[in-house]
């Protein structure tokens, strides 16, 4: 079995629980988000437990890395199977984080959630499409399904169909193409965070394994320095980091991914 960083604290015992999700089953263009779990977990052997910058070692975080399991079909059963599992997890008063796979998944941890709360999507693509391909389920539509339930506010998003622009102004959905912590916490109107980061948002020079890149993203620190912000400012209750699609034979995007898991469990234990 495959854990963070070789770290594997009993379940009971655990503060963090990584939920791996290999699915995809609405990718329309890049495939392998199935895969993007196993390649996180593989790459994060590389990191050092010792985070320096913010003076937190790893070893000593109580973190349990769950099995992955396949999900049923169609992604409605897939998404209550999630939700489901989510609510036994916060029951046992646990922070989970988990790895897609696609980004359909992350509707089934935010369902999960009954306090009022905010998501705060970093994307390059801002997933308000009402259906997609006919389907009300999918990584194109998820944010919609989002917002149906909860308030958005959107991070790092530089491409959109005409749909998508209508509701946004319709519905005067906040939204910013540059992670500026400060102008991001001021239209967070919740104390309650939950935050989902489609690996687009970062520049595809940075991150190319994505299953739908898009030029002009955002880069590693500006990223950091935001998620950070909103961690120290507000109170996560939860986080997604989905749609790596790896590229075989090379591993720099999958270290990437694991050592942005890494940086918001140290954020996290900062606070």
């Amino acid at each position: 079995m495959k854990t963070f960083i070789d770290i594997q604290y009993p379940y009971k015992e655990a503060k963090y629980i990584i939920f791996p999700i290999p699915y995809e089953a609405t990718e329309t263009f890049i495939s392998g988000t199935r895969q993007g779990p196993e390649r996180i977990l593989i790459a994060s052997r590389s990191i050092e437990e010792y985070d320096f910058e913010e003076a937190v070692d790893l070893s000593k975080v109580a973190t349990h890395t769950l099995q992955e399991v396949e999900l049923p079909q169609p992604p409605e059963l897939a998404l209550k199977w999630i939700e489901k599992r989510y609510r036994k997890y916060l029951a046992d008063n646990k922070f989970v984080i988990m790895l897609g796979g696609e980004h359909t998944i992350s509707l089934g941890a935010i369902n999960a959630f009954a306090d009022k709360f905010t998501v705060v999507s970093f994307d390059a693509h801002f997933d308000l499409r009402d259906a997609y391909l006919s389907q009300r389920y999918s990584h194109a539509t998820v944010m919609r399904r989002v917002y149906e339930k909860v308030p958005v506010v959107f991070v790092g998003q530089r491409t959109a169909s005409k749909e998508e622009i209508e509701f946004l102004h319709r519905k005067n959905i906040p939204y910013f193409r540059k992670p500026d912590a400060e102008t991001v916490l001021k239209s967070i109107a919740t104390d309650n965070v939950y935050i989902s980061i489609d690996l687009d948002v970062f520049d595809p020079g940075l991150m190319p394994a994505v299953g739908n890149p898009e030029p002009a993203g955002i880069l590693w620190e500006n990223l950091l320095n935001c998620l950070r912000e909103i961690i120290g400012a507000k109170h996560l209750i939860g986080v997604d980091i989905v749609e790596l699609s790896p590229i075989s034979g090379f591993i720099v995007p999958d270290v990437i991914t694991a050592k942005l898991l890494s940086k918001i469990i140290t954020f996290l234990e900062r606070r």
